[in-house]
């Protein structure tokens, strides 16, 4: 279903990345009680590697707004299904679909808030700080090239529109004068002044 597939586009890759993560601090922490603690520094900046996908999300987002904004006005079937899932399912914490399909586009600044309070509490004499600090630059990193990713498809969406509002719109007029001319008026795109051409027939 197109529809569908517009309001979670992406989110399979999403959460693969983020399965695997999880899965890996937790083996990290996976320790006795006594051990010092893990370090995950190493943990995150790998995952990192694998994250350019949020991009290709913050890019479908705003199509999947538009997609669930639509339904949510026009199937009230999709309304009630959505509102009986969030008041059933104790994972959904009564969280609308709205707040979750948000998440992924807050998720990277998270993670570097998150690693500037870990930063803050190790001192730089540990080991685990360097890669900390590593990982903290490649989300800073990401989150840019996130925001410039958006930024680009955006502006393209809006020239996509704009040359739809500018094609020249061609007007076949009769001739006011006896003799076999037929007039086009057109416009011009580049000067946006309008031409008239004539073109000579011969009698038949």
């Amino acid at each position: 279903m197109p529809q569908l597939r517009a309001l979670f586009s992406h989110s399979s890759a999403i959460l693969a990345i983020n399965t695997k993560l999880l899965h890996a601090l937790r083996a990290r922490f996976a320790v006795p009680p006594a051990a010092p603690l893990p370090c995950i520094g190493d943990t995150i900046l790998e995952a990192v590697e694998h994250m350019k996908a949020y991009a290709q999300y913050a890019v479908a987002y705003g199509s999947a707004i538009e997609v669930l904004d639509e339904l949510t006005k026009k199937n009230t079937k999709f309304v009630r299904f959505l509102s009986d899932v969030a008041a059933s399912n104790a994972k959904c914490d009564e969280q609308s679909l709205m707040s979750f399909l948000i998440t992924p586009i807050q998720r990277v600044p998270r993670y570097i808030l998150l690693l500037k309070e870990l930063r803050k509490y190790t001192s730089k004499d540990q080991r685990d700080y360097a890669n900390l600090t590593k990982a903290q630059s490649a989300l800073e990193e990401l989150a840019a090239f996130i925001n410039e990713t958006k930024r680009v498809a955006e502006n393209a969406n809006d020239l996509v529109k704009l040359s739809k509002q500018l094609e020249p719109k061609i007007k076949v007029r009769q001739p006011r004068v006896p003799t076999r001319c037929v007039t086009v008026l057109t416009c011009s795109v580049a000067t946006n002044q309008p031409t008239r051409i004539c073109y000579n027939r011969t009698a038949s």
